[in-house]
């Protein structure tokens, strides 16, 4: 999924700038705290363009129960199956 993030990225934006991360979250059915590294794709967005569709398609190319993203505007969407 990550390959063809990145394709769609600069056919949609024209470049994107990628950064290492760590994420971490509590497991409530584990009960346990999750962690895993992770990238963390910024984009320049132009006014009204959508990146819900984006994150909502790398939840499930990317098999992933939520995916974090930050809207241009700073408001944060979990996007989950439910979204």
């Amino acid at each position: 999924a990550r390959v063809e993030l990145e394709t769609r990225l600069l056919a949609r934006f024209g470049g994107y700038t990628k950064t290492a991360g760590e994420g971490a979250w509590w497991d409530a059915e584990a009960e346990a705290v999750e962690s895993e590294a992770l990238a963390i794709y910024d984009v320049a967005v132009p006014a009204g363009e959508d990146l819900l569709s984006i994150a909502r398609w790398l939840r499930i190319a990317a098999k992933q129960t939520a995916v974090y993203l930050r809207q241009p505007d700073g408001t944060v969407v979990l996007v989950t199956e439910e979204s």
